[in-house]
């Protein structure tokens, strides 16, 4: 209920969301994942079925923020991630991930739901999402993903966090040879 008409979630309801709400994209992709973590252990697919076109517009909000690599490109609002001292500006590992882990949790309720097409296309979308950011983001001589890639420059930030590499590692984006060094 506090969706609004371009996709995105705001992060409470009920409350003042219609007036001057707080917007955290990153709370839109964690209900997306919870919502497959919810259909897994209740098997409740009718409120699946509801909540579905709900999840659809806000991937499209996020597909809408996809920058010349692939990737999410400088998000707006407020990139909570837990209070993480994570690299958010340009394209941000930790959030791309999530984007990621939120793409192919689409695509599994909407093969609850039967909708293989929806499925392949979300499929689809975070194998191009995981495949630029193990691109783009590894960087071989410290044996670790980065935090954040300049998408003009291609030049990598010196930041590197646990949690952009633990979302790299805990949404299998990582090549499985890397994590032990990771």
């Amino acid at each position: 209920e506090s969706q609004r008409l371009d996709g995105l979630l705001q992060m409470f309801a009920p409350g003042d969301h219609h007036i001057d709400g707080v917007l955290i994209p990153d709370f839109n992709l964690h209900f997306i994942c919870a919502a497959e973590q919810y259909l897994l252990h209740s098997g409740d697919e009718e409120t699946i079925e509801y909540i579905f076109p709900a999840i659809q517009r806000a991937l499209q909000w996020f597909a809408r923020q996809i920058g010349p690599n692939g990737l999410l490109v400088d998000l707006p609002y407020w990139h909570f991630i837990e209070w993480a001292n994570v690299g958010r500006r340009g394209e941000s590992a930790t959030v791309n991930a999530m984007y990621v882990g939120a793409l192919r949790a689409a695509a599994a309720l909407a093969d609850a739901l039967d909708s293989r097409r929806v499925a392949k296309r979300y499929r689809a979308a975070a194998a191009r999402v995981a495949s630029s950011l193990v691109q783009r983001h590894w960087s071989a001589g410290r044996g670790a993903y980065v935090d954040s890639v300049d998408p003009i420059t291609g030049c990598q930030d010196d930041r590197i966090s646990q949690h952009a590499n633990a979302a790299m590692i805990y949404w299998e984006i990582a090549p499985p040879d890397r994590w032990a060094q990771i």
